[in-house]
């Protein structure tokens, strides 16, 4: 079978990805509709379309300037051709497969083909969650949507929309090896999450100012703090170490620095399972973290992506394993000395996670059901 994946930020390629790997005897392509695709690239995906990263990094919805940036950066033209190349598409594939929300739903139908629906960004969770036209054009068009939670998978039902939950496959999207960094057991590990996207370097910069006031609270209790930076593989990493030299002047290759013991690492798997808790301004990420049982806690940041609103939306999808505070230092520290050293807290935190976000293994169920639609058309 010849299947066309479409999706729409980087956690989706991930997902996307995912389930690919699920599908080793099929003919597949893929055209990445928000940023660099990098995730296919590194499976050996055809890539179909151009490819171009956006001021708003997929985040057009949160604002109006993010509409205005994105258009003054190519977002017209760029849209115009990958809705001229998915056109093409029709006789090439029997299936699309769609990963994010409603953006590669529409990207399918401009294409003809019949699709599936992988829905990884919305949830019934949220206070605003899939609109009526969109759920009408799932129930029309959709062969299957595969929802990210049983509450939106139920409701889906309901509405009389082909729909499943096999559980969420960003939980299949990372590895653990079992790597320690070389940190004892005593010490309390910090894992940041600073998101995938250009705001990065602007949280980074709010999330270690943050760290280093969490650093003299703790010395005060006599507490050892480490903290993993992941870095994602869609950020440079070059530039990432100059804004580190700048904000941490000592640190060379992200090691250490004054009052800071930092490390640098692409092993976002390892990040989470060796953490006791995580500043995140991330969207997937901070979600998978929760999957692991790690509390989170949040701010609003100065970019794109994790706004209030964001923040928002994220907390009613986590519930308790994500506390949102201002973005102040001190605040930030306070807030996460307080979970580290409340152990019941630090517990209903962790349990809450893992209860709303689960599935590792779904990507195989997920994968097996898509192929099984093989020929299958909408009524």
């Amino acid at each position: 079978m010849k299947i066309l994946f479409l999706s729409n930020g980087h956690g989706e390629d991930l997902i996307a990805a995912r389930l690919i790997k699920e599908m080793p005897q099929q003919e597949i392509a893929a055209l990445p509709i928000v940023g660099a695709g990098l995730p296919y690239e590194e499976l050996g995906i055809r890539i179909l379309g151009p490819r171009k990263s956006l001021p708003s990094g997929g985040f057009i919805y949160q604002s109006f300037s993010n509409m205005i940036r994105d258009i003054a950066s190519g977002l017209g033209k760029n849209t115009l051709d990958q809705i001229r190349v998915l056109r093409q598409q029709k006789a090439e594939f029997d299936l699309a497969v769609c990963v994010g929300d409603i953006v590669p739903v529409i990207g399918a139908l401009f294409s003809g083909l019949s699709f599936t629906f992988m829905g990884s960004a919305k949830s019934d969770h949220y206070d605003y969650s899939y609109t009526p036209w969109e759920k009408f054009i799932l129930k029309r068009y959709c062969l299957m949507s595969y929802l990210r939670d049983q509450k939106t998978a139920d409701n889906f039902a309901k509405a009389g929309i082909r729909s499943a939950y096999l559980g969420n496959p960003m939980m299949d999207c990372f590895e653990v090896t079992g790597e320690d960094f070389g940190l004892d057991k005593e010490t309390r590990i910090v894992g940041i999450l600073p998101g995938s996207r250009q705001d990065a370097k602007l949280n980074l910069e709010d999330i270690l100012a943050a760290a280093k006031e969490l650093d003299k609270l703790a010395e005060r209790q006599n507490i050892k703090i480490a903290y993993l930076v992941s870095v994602a593989p869609t950020l440079d990493m070059t530039e990432l170490k100059t804004a580190l030299s700048r904000l941490v002047p000592s640190a060379v290759e992200g090691v250490e620095g004054p009052g800071l013991k930092l490390i640098c690492t692409p092993k976002f798997g390892d990040i989470l399972n060796r953490s006791d808790i995580i500043i995140g301004l991330a969207g997937t990420a901070s979600e998978q973290a929760a999957g692991m049982g790690k509390p989170i806690v949040a701010f609003a940041g100065r970019g794109v992506q994790y706004t209030a609103s964001f923040a928002k939306r994220q907390t009613q999808l986590l519930g308790e394993a994500l506390s949102v505070v201002k973005r102040d230092p001190s605040a930030v520290a306070g807030e996460v000395l307080s979970i580290l050293t409340d152990t019941k807290r630090h517990q209903r935190m962790s349990e809450v996670g893992r209860s709303r976000v689960s599935g590792r293994g779904s990507s195989k169920r997920i994968a097996e059901s898509i192929l099984s639609l093989a020929g299958a058309r909408p009524k």
